[in-house]
């Protein structure tokens, strides 16, 4: 995926769709096309996630993550403890002085903050790809990954860092965000069979090592506790 070309349509709406290294556009070509034109951007609600060749679309991830990047709010019920949540396979420990908020989930499956205040905290986010990522598959995802976050990072594009938490591959981020002045991510993709976790950790300069030190308790303490799907 990393160079452009015509790949299987991540949204089923042609045959294929033109990836142009960095994200996917609007030429399609296939049967499908003239049924449906191409969308300008993922489609709203939950959904699947494309096959494995096409793991994270470009345009997916790009909006899944917009949404993961603003969703704090600041009425919490109760703070610290640990994230054992019923939609989740994941647990984790986290400090007292963040508050659990129940956001909208969007076109996630599941989506819950941890909050400091409106824009401190930390996003667990749940979606469910059609195809499982394993250890011996991850890689396929990097490219997409590396090229999409790239559209969200203010200045050059991050690298991705290959993890493991808790026996699930993953990718981790940090970078600051273009659309939200002052405040990075760090941003962590973890793998369960079909299951995807994003646990977004979002601060500013005057809160990160408490946000640091929060995501670091999360993945240290990380277990599962399901097989996923």
């Amino acid at each position: 995926m990393g160079q452009g070309g015509w790949h299987p349509d991540p949204w089923g709406q042609a045959e294929q769709r033109w990836w142009d290294g960095t994200q996917w556009t609007e030429h399609t070509h296939g049967a499908a096309a003239a049924q449906q034109p191409a969308p300008a951007a993922q489609p709203t609600g939950r959904r699947r996630r494309g096959p494995v060749i096409a793991l994270i679309a470009g345009a997916a991830v790009f909006l899944v993550m917009l949404l993961a990047l603003v969703v704090f709010f600041v009425s919490g019920a109760g703070g610290g403890g640990t994230f054992d949540e019923p939609d989740f396979n994941i647990s984790f420990e986290y400090p007292s002085k963040f508050e659990r908020q129940d956001v909208p989930d969007g076109n996630a499956d599941a989506k819950v903050s941890l909050v400091i205040d409106q824009k401190n905290g930390v996003a667990v986010s749940k979606y469910e790809q059609e195809s499982p990522v394993t250890e011996s598959n991850i890689g396929l995802t990097k490219t997409v990954l590396d090229g999409v976050v790239g559209q969200l990072a203010l200045g050059p594009a991050p690298e991705g860092k290959r993890v493991t938490v808790a026996g699930l591959p993953g990718y981790e981020y940090d970078f600051a965000i273009e659309s939200i002045p002052g405040t990075r991510s760090r941003s962590i993709f973890l793998f369960q069979g079909r299951d995807e976790y994003q646990i977004n950790c979002q601060f500013q300069p005057s809160k990160r090592t408490e946000v640091d030190e929060a995501c670091d308790q999360a993945l240290e303490t990380l277990e599962t506790t399901g097989s996923g799907r």
